[in-house]
């Protein structure tokens, strides 16, 4: 006679799953987020869907995992107290002390990463630049702050498109975000950018890509 697997244990599994796919993915963008701290080097290029600046994309994967993983395991729990419940507690056993052992790992593991999450993501401020090219093409801001230094990293946002392409930074001092107080210059010659960005003192910051 088969035995079918309980649907609470299914819905276990998927949100065990899906939290380890989320660790994995935050462990392959944590050099990323290390590059942010430190301010050293640019992260994913962002993508841009209407007004809203997609900073780091991979993060997005994160966060729907990380839903789909906090969603499915207290639903499992919960089905399981139900049947406790009705009287169709399935014994102890050395799987199901693991599982219980392995949940609350993930759950304390989840919400270290959730904290660090909300740290990196507090770090950026994205601003879509109001000036256009006479094709329709954007510059993109993404300033970063931590401490008493700052750095802003610009993107060039193609006409028609989502993806964008990393063509300069600025460093300011004192956490100082230009784009903000408005110390910047942008113009087109056609389809060229041509951009000045200001520090806090009013002298020039911005590096362009060679």
């Amino acid at each position: 006679m088969k035995q079918h697997i309980a649907p609470h244990t299914l819905i276990w599994i998927a949100g065990i799953v899906a939290i380890l796919a989320c660790s994995l993915l935050l462990f392959i963008d944590l050099p990323h987020g290390i590059a942010e701290l430190a301010l050293s080097s640019p992260a994913a290029n962002p993508i841009v869907i209407g007004p809203v600046v997609l900073d780091n994309p991979p993060l997005l994967a994160f966060e729907a995992l990380l839903a789909i993983g906090l969603v499915c395991l207290p639903v499992a729990g919960i089905i399981r107290l139900n049947k406790r419940d009705k009287g169709q507690a399935p014994k102890r056993s050395v799987l199901r002390i693991f599982a219980t052992v392995t949940s609350s790992c993930l759950v304390f593991l989840v919400g270290a990463a959730m904290l660090f999450l909300a740290f990196i993501m507090g770090l950026s401020s994205p601003y879509i630049l109001p000036e256009a090219s006479p094709s329709g093409a954007r510059i993109i801001v993404v300033d970063r702050a931590f401490l008493l230094v700052g750095k802003g990293d610009v993107y060039y946002l193609p006409p028609y498109s989502i993806a964008t392409k990393h063509i300069g930074y600025y460093l300011t001092d004192d956490g100082y975000n230009p784009v903000a107080h408005g110390d910047y210059s942008l113009k087109w010659n056609g389809g060229e950018p041509i951009i000045s960005i200001s520090d806090s003192s009013g002298y020039g910051s911005y590096y362009p890509d060679r």
